[in-house]
């Protein structure tokens, strides 16, 4: 019995040393594989799992990037982290639509173009800001402030072209951005801007260019999702 209950924990003390050199020895053999090969060893399936992957029966993990973003080590950590983009600035009015008959399509398409590639939602941001805004939205060929009329005109047409181009591609929009002003005075919900003093009527700054999105969306057989729902966020 004697010899049975030593023999046992002989073995245990062998299991531990071999655990003990295989622990130990892991980096020294993974560093001489890269040294001899070249390359690294594949890491195990559980250590190659981004933040997306831990989430993704809850909902997408989102992140806001630039054109610079979608190359070298940043996009590899994009594709392995995240499942949603947002473009950070160059689908605001200002980039896209500098002119009122130039579009600058390049640097978004980029983003939708490589959301698309790797598998990828993309969310557009955003149709309506109180910045990053182009001037002549608001000025006519004299420099003066246009009318209400040409402003909704105007703010229709660059909504509906943007919707139309990327129908398919963008699953939601930020159609007005950051229109609630958390820090106004108690009557003054909507935040102070360059569309106000024209629109008149604050109420117009929100719903027409919803509805601006809403028809050009429906008419190309899609409509924008709903936005997020906060103070800095609104339909």
């Amino acid at each position: 019995m004697k010899k049975s209950v030593n023999s046992h924990c002989s073995l245990n003390i062998i299991l531990i040393c071999v655990a003990m050199t295989i622990l130990l020895c892991s980096p020294i053999v993974a560093c001489a594989q890269t040294v001899l090969t070249g390359n690294p060893p594949v890491p195990e399936t559980n250590s190659v799992r981004g933040l997306k992957d831990y989430y993704k029966n809850f909902f997408p993990i989102g992140v806001s990037v630039s054109p610079a973003s979608l190359a070298g080590a940043e996009s590899d950590l994009i594709r392995k982290n995240f499942s949603s983009l947002s473009a950070e600035n160059v689908m605001k009015s200002g980039l896209i639509h500098p002119q009122e008959n130039s579009y600058a399509w390049d640097n978004a398409d980029r983003i939708v173009d490589f959301a698309q590639q790797n598998g990828l939602l993309i969310r557009g941001h955003t149709l309506c800001w109180h910045k990053q805004t182009p001037t002549w939205l608001f000025k006519d060929q004299e420099g003066k402030p246009v009318t209400k009329e040409v402003l909704l005109a105007r703010l229709k047409e660059h909504i509906q072209t943007v919707v139309s181009r990327y129908k398919g591609k963008i699953y939601a929009w930020d159609v007005v951005n950051e229109a609630i002003d958390r820090h106004g005075a108690a009557q003054q919900h909507v935040r102070a801007s360059t569309h106000q003093p024209v629109l008149s009527v604050a109420r117009t700054l929100v719903s027409a260019p919803w509805k601006s999105a809403t028809a050009g969306s429906a008419a190309h057989g899609s409509r924008p999702a709903p936005t997020r729902a906060s103070s800095s966020m609104t339909r």
